[in-house]
Parts: structure tokens; C-alpha cells; sequence
């Protein structure tokens, strides 16, 4: 191995080397067969990477698809824009979603219905209805920050749980990012194959 490509000790990745890396798995959560990230996670991991006043986001429209609720079932569209601040460019992406708030189900037993409910969004209607909003607020900001990159949630995609992505490869057409240490004339050290260790709790 040449001298070049062993890793430096405390050599900082770049951001664009972030970017690119694949979420780290303990920040996977599993939902009916798929992988997913917390709001929470990329809200804080959008923090440490541009700053907490580096990026924002506006909710473009949040409306009901059944303004009725006469089902006990709240469905909510969102339409979400995120805006980061990298440098002296500022970069927007839109997300869009739909969420879900259930006021109540049937307890099934051995395969039938019992006759009981429990409660599964809110115990009234208000809640279940905040819920299914802000739930669709939510996916929307996650699904406009995973366009930005695997650590935000991209590599996730279509990815079944479970399963992990390799950090994105870079093009041959794209030029490698300088590492960003002082006064280092050689060339930057192969990129990190571990997964992101975003910031501290979710």
C-alpha cells in the first residue's frame, strides 16, 4: 500500500466525503420491511454538518386529503422545501408526503374481532389530526434532506431492512475533494468506508 493511501490518523473528512457516507446502522429503524432515519436524526446530523443556522425549511402546503375524519382516520399532504447554506451557495430541495393518524382500532383475538378499541394516534379527533400533519411535515423534510446525501437517508433507498449501501462511489469525471489538512502537499487518503458517527443521541 502506497503512502498515499493509508489513512492519516485525525485526517478530516471533507464534507462532500460525509455526504457520501452510508448512514451508520445504529441510526436505522425498521417499519414494515423498510429502513428508515428518525426526524430527529437528520434534523440534528443537518446541524453538525451545515450549523444550526445553516439551513431552514418552509412548509409550502399542509392540507387534509379527507377533511371529513368521518372514517376516524386523519390523512394529511405536505409539501416541504429545505434550504441549506453551503458556502456562498445556497441549495433548495422539496420533499413531499403524505401522513397518517388513526383515532382508534379493533383489538383482534384469535383471529376476531372483540369488540374493544384502543387508542392509537390521540384519544381525540384534534390530536389524531396534529399527528397525521406532522407526520407528513416530517417525512417531507426527510425526504428533501436525502437527496443531499446517503448520510441524510439516501442510501436507504429502495433498500429493504436490513440491508446496508456502500458509501457512494466517485465519478471519474468528478474531481476528488481536497482533504482538509494544512500545509499537506500529498494526495488526499482514500475515502472512509465506515458509516458516519453522527452526533451524540437521537
Amino acid at each position: 500500500m502506497s503512502e498515499e493511501e493509508t489513512e492519516q490518523p485525525g485526517k478530516e473528512l471533507s464534507l462532500v466525503d460525509i455526504l457520501r457516507t452510508p448512514v451508520a446502522q445504529q441510526y436505522v429503524s425498521e417499519r414494515k420491511g423498510l429502513s428508515y432515519v428518525t426526524g430527529r436524526y437528520v434534523k440534528q446530523t443537518l446541524n453538525e454538518l451545515f450549523g444550526p443556522l445553516g439551513w431552514s425549511y418552509e412548509v409550502i402546503e399542509n392540507y387534509p386529503i379527507n377533511p371529513k375524519f368521518d372514517d376516524g382516520t386523519a390523512r394529511w399532504f405536505a409539501h416541504v422545501r429545505l434550504t441549506i447554506q453551503a458556502g456562498e451557495r445556497s441549495v433548495t430541495k422539496d420533499g413531499l408526503a403524505v401522513g397518517h393518524g388513526v383515532l382508534r382500532k379493533e383489538i383482534w383475538k384469535n383471529g376476531k374481532p372483540t369488540g374493544e378499541f384502543e387508542e392509537v394516534s390521540g384519544g381525540r379527533a384534534n390530536e389524531v389530526i396534529d399527528f397525521a400533519a406532522a407526520e407528513a411535515v416530517t417525512d417531507a423534510l426527510k425526504r428533501a434532506a436525502s437527496t443531499v446525501g446517503q448520510v441524510l437517508g439516501l442510501s436507504l433507498y429502495p433498500l429493504k431492512a436490513g440491508e446496508t449501501n456502500a458509501a457512494e462511489t466517485p465519478s471519474t469525471t468528478r474531481p476528488e475533494p481536497k482533504a482538509k489538512t494544512a500545509g499537506s502537499t500529498k494526495a488526499p487518503a482514500k475515502e472512509k468506508k465506515s458509516g458516519f458517527k453522527a452526533p451524540s443521541k437521537f
